[in-house]
């Protein structure tokens, strides 16, 4: 005959050690794996993992195990950093794959993975198509055309930027009539090459660093390569002439004039210290009139001449007529000795610079006067304080 009340007894029994056993939740963890967006071959990285855990059990104390584009690397003993050498080589420059596995040292079944991406970038500095590595030697004026390779080629889609020190330019747009400073332009900076011109230099050579970024997922790699850029030293020498009259009255040719532009003696001679292949560039303020008939009153400034020659004269003048009763100047003068290397698409820079300057005046009364003469030569500017003539 059956008896109910034994099984009764024990489902009740069950019930009660299903009511008093702890409540205990499965341990569990979970892995981030963090990498830089880039590196550059050749250079260490470091790989991180940050790690969550819930529930409870296990040790709390972890093997991490970490495979980089397929090669399973050393595990790492309860540290979740890994330092990673890239490969050098043009064959390494690629994406790759990094995964971490993290498990429990005491309980395997308390474990995590997860990959992400990751590129090995290399970046080749060139100058006019030639790789260029440690410091070169380049002239001031001379033609800097560099570019950046970047493999793999994928990775060009992204970011890019130059950092190229002062004194740096576009170009120098110069002749006989104007002459024109181009700036370098952001947009010039943001691409995988760049064509500039320093201006600035000493004989010895003053070092510059040019360095190009990549940005990659937020990450910047760069590299960099110096410049030793040389410019020759120059010293001005000035000689004055004398304001006088020149010409003659009934021939129409009379003048007063700074020197005398038809004879060796000019207003103002500059000479310089070097024998090098030169231009010279003078800039000049000028206010000048002469009253009676005609009259004329002129102002203005800008470029006043530029030669080649291995020195500079000049004899500025004030054309007198018979219906005239004075006649003025007031010329303000900046010359610049210019320097170029000579190299294919090199441009002029300026080596030496002297200011100078003359006042003078004639008045007729029954006769003509100088009441006026005033003259002076300034010394010349440091060689890395002079800028580019405009």
């Amino acid at each position: 005959m059956p008896r109910p009340h034994v099984i009764c007894f024990f489902a009740l029994r069950v019930l009660q050690l299903q009511a008093e056993a702890p409540n205990v939740s499965v341990p569990r963890i979970n892995i981030t794996a963090i990498t830089p967006g880039a590196g550059l071959v050749g250079s260490t990285v470091q790989l991180k993992v940050s790690l969550t855990k819930s529930g409870t059990g296990g040790s709390g104390t972890y093997w991490y195990y970490w495979t980089i584009d397929g090669q399973e690397q050393p595990r790492q003993n309860n540290v979740n950093t890994f330092d990673y050498t890239i490969p050098a080589g043009d064959q390494n420059a690629k994406q790759i794959t990094v995964s971490c596995k993290v498990t429990d040292k005491e309980d395997a079944s308390i474990t995590d993975d997860d990959d992400i991406t990751f590129w090995q970038v290399k970046i080749t500095l060139k100058r006019d198509g030639a790789e260029i590595s440690g410091t070169s030697d380049v002239w001031a004026g001379a033609r800097m055309n560099l570019s950046a390779e970047i493999l793999p080629s994928g990775a060009a889609r992204f970011q890019k930027m130059w950092t190229i020190p002062d004194y740096a330019i576009a170009d120098y747009q110069v002749n006989e009539t104007s002459a024109h400073v181009v700036p370098l332009s952001p947009s010039q900076l943001e691409t995988p090459a760049v064509i500039y011109y320093w201006v600035d230099g000493r004989p010895a050579g003053t070092q510059k660093s040019v360095k190009f970024a990549l940005t990659i997922n937020g990450t910047c790699v760069e590299t960099e390569n110096a410049f030793m850029v040389k410019k020759p030293e120059f010293s001005v020498t000035i000689e004055e002439g004398q304001v006088q009259f020149l010409g003659s009255l009934p021939l129409g040719t009379f003048r007063l004039s700074y020197g005398d532009a038809t004879m060796a003696g000019s207003g103002v001679r500059l000479t310089t210290s070097q024998p090098y292949d030169r231009w010279w560039i003078q800039t000049a303020v000028v206010d000048a009139h002469r009253y009676g008939f005609p009259c004329n009153v002129a102002f203005g400034r800008g470029l006043d001449a530029m030669i080649h020659t291995d020195e500079f004269r000049d004899s500025p003048c004030v054309g007198l007529g018979t219906a005239n009763t004075e006649g003025y100047m007031w010329l303000r003068c900046w010359a610049y000795a210019m320097f170029t290397c000579g190299t294919p698409g090199s441009i002029v820079v300026p080596v030496a610079y002297r200011y100078w300057y003359v006042i003078m005046k004639a008045e007729y009364n029954s006769a003509w006067t100088i009441t006026q003469s005033i003259k002076g030569p300034s010394g010349s500017l440091p060689v890395s304080g002079i800028n580019l003539p405009e």
